[in-house]
């Protein structure tokens, strides 16, 4: 018969391996590992949101909340668990539900809730009750100012036809931008201002950011493009479009550039070649929406929206 101080090391080896496979994004490996360690003993919530987090990670969602409602009913206040669980929630459609988990989530850690907020805000405007996640939203956007925040919102304004309010947003935005102010920031800045056409009455500040960000890094040619296009300087935005094409782009981002490619060749009077490219990127996206669990909200409305813009531009299509 093993020692009760065998059975604890064993356990603590075990739950070590497990996080290091997790952090390798080894979630498969990982999951007999922590099926091992909560099979001995009390279950323990820290244990159960590793796991559940490797079950969200790998699309298993309903074992998922069955961890994450596990860890809190053993611990209430774990902000981090009702946090996920309302995520995961959400991805699955439950939004009533993940409403209730992501307020237990604010509740639970007042002062790290921003997380928490925004999420809930997605689930009140994905819920139909967008006036409240918008007001939410922009409560958070002014008191903490988080850029993802600001992303966020200016989804929600665009996906509501809030063009006012997108435009105070990518305000607040340009009003950020300054010699002290990170590449992250700037990044977004350049983004959120790219999404939709006119989003600001001046673009020089933005398209100095963008060269900027890309003489740093050429990962940001897909946004110098964009800005470029939305300056209504589509030679230029050709060539970091091409450029950020001939750099193999990610699955998220090969719908994005197909819509900014398609979009920048109808305004240089290729008009086939931008009906081909549209089409290709509604296959991008298409595949990525059409998928069971659909892509994290601030993609799909992006994707929604560039794809809707860029059949009206090209096709002429409402």
């Amino acid at each position: 018969m093993q020692s009760e101080s065998y059975v604890i090391e064993n356990k603590l080896e075990k739950l070590t391996q497990a996080k290091v496979l997790f952090n390798e994004a080894k979630y498969e490996a990982a999951l007999p590992l922590l099926d091992d360690v909560l099979s001995v003993g009390a279950d323990n919530p820290r244990t159960l949101f590793i796991r559940g987090a490797a079950y969200e990670r790998m699309s298993r969602l309903e074992l998922a909340v069955a961890d994450f409602k596990r860890a809190t009913e053993l611990a209430p206040f774990y902000y981090g668990a009702w946090n996920e669980l309302g995520m995961v929630q959400i991805r699955m459609g439950l939004l009533s539900e993940a409403i209730q988990s992501l307020t237990a989530a604010i509740d639970a850690s007042p002062e790290a809730n921003e997380v928490a907020q925004a999420n809930r805000a997605t689930a009140y405007i994905l819920s139909g009750q967008a006036a409240t996640g918008i007001r939410e939203l922009q409560s958070l956007f002014q008191e903490k100012g988080s850029d993802s925040t600001g992303l966020l919102l200016a989804l929600a304004c665009l996906s509501t036809n809030e063009s006012e309010a997108y435009h105070g947003v990518c305000k607040e935005f340009l009003n950020r931008i300054s010699s002290k102010s990170s590449d992250g920031t700037n990044g977004m800045a350049v983004w959120v201002c790219s999404i939709a056409p006119n989003a600001v009455s001046e673009y020089d500040e933005l398209l100095r950011i963008a060269k900027e960000l890309y003489d740093k890094d050429r990962e940001f040619a897909l946004r110098l493009g964009a800005i470029l296009f939305r300056a209504g300087k589509p030679e230029q935005a050709l060539e970091y479009l091409l450029e950020a094409s001939d750099a193999t782009p990610t699955n998220d981002s090969k719908a994005y550039l197909g819509y900014f490619l398609a979009m920048t060749q109808h305004a240089l009077g290729q008009k086939d070649l931008a009906i081909e490219l549209l089409n290709r990127a509604n296959t991008f996206a298409s595949q990525e929406l059409s998928v069971g669990i659909k892509p994290l909200w601030n993609r799909q409305v992006t994707l929604e929206l560039l794809r809707a813009e860029t059949i009206k531009v090209v096709l002429g299509e409402k």
